[in-house]
């Protein structure tokens, strides 16, 4: 994409013709052709950036390293909204419901949103957790998965989390999506 080697590390699929994708440096390349051309869109940032996700057409966020979050209103052609959540590095997000925004990252941060991203509420599921996606199959249920098999289960939106981690497994869960 564009002539240069830049590392993606998440890509949302809008409809059939229009996906974005984000990666270091900043890098946010959209296509609106079924992926036959792809250009560069502006983050604002030079920041690693993990996640992105998309309700519709105009409405994004972008998460990336240092707690970096923010959002567009019309299909990233800006993004605005700086938000430094944490000092840790978010690693995926997802739209619960238009107003309800989750995103996961490092030190078992869960951070969410019930109004479009005015108001955040910080989760800490302890230290050594690095949750790397999440996914919810309605505006209440959702998982988000990570290093060393974690799996964590919301069925409140994400007010509260239970750990359904197997005993004795070591493997990471890179990814996820639910249905």
């Amino acid at each position: 994409v564009l002539g240069t080697t830049v590392t993606f590390h998440d890509i949302a699929a809008i409809d059939e013709y229009n996906a974005v994708v984000v990666g270091d440096g900043g890098k946010i390349c959209a296509t609106r052709d079924h992926g036959v051309t792809w250009i560069a869109l502006s983050s604002g940032t030079t920041q690693n950036l993990n996640g992105v996700s998309f309700t519709g057409f105009n409405n994004g966020v972008i998460v990336g390293n240092n707690g970096f979050v923010r959002y567009t209103q019309n299909g990233g052609g800006a993004w605005q909204g700086v938000f430094t959540l944490s000092t840790e590095n978010f690693n995926s997000v997802h739209f619960a419901s238009a107003q309800r925004w989750v995103v996961v990252g490092n030190a078992g941060r869960i951070a969410v949103s019930n109004d479009a991203g005015l108001n955040w509420s910080m989760k800490t599921t302890g230290p050594g957790w690095e949750f790397l996606d999440v996914d919810f199959v309605d505006s209440l249920n959702g998982w988000t998965v990570g290093r060393n098999n974690q799996i964590f289960h919301t069925s409140d939106g994400g007010v509260t989390w239970s750990n359904q981690t197997p005993a004795n497994s070591y493997h990471n869960i890179n990814g996820l999506s639910v249905v």
